[in-house]
């Protein structure tokens, strides 16, 4: 457990909807599927998965206030000629050379 000492965002209370986003990442199928590549690997995603409902929460929250709505997603062409050396390195070293994760 981490503990954490919770205050108000922002501190001044002048949080201005129209210049605010809020940035979701990394919740993609290979993470949070319970078909995905964690999931594959013999991983329980359901840790992983626990979040969802208070991701959704924010995200409705951030919408009815009139925020931005950021969602990252990772992925390349089908032939991976967008990806870095370090990228294919990762992969080799992960066992997904030659799959379709990500």
């Amino acid at each position: 457990m981490i503990k954490a000492r919770p205050f108000d965002f922002p501190y001044d209370g002048r949080l201005v909807e129209a210049r605010t986003a809020l940035l979701v990442i990394d919740l993609q199928v290979d993470f949070l599927s319970t078909t995905g590549y964690f999931a594959r690997k013999g991983y329980d995603p359901a840790p992983l998965r626990a979040i969802i409902p208070a991701v959704n929460a924010v995200i409705a929250a951030a919408r009815r206030a009139g925020c931005l709505v950021i969602h990252t997603r990772q992925g390349y062409r089908a032939d991976l000629g967008d990806m870095t050396p370090y990228e294919k390195w990762r992969r080799r070293r992960g066992g997904m050379e030659g799959t379709d994760v990500l």
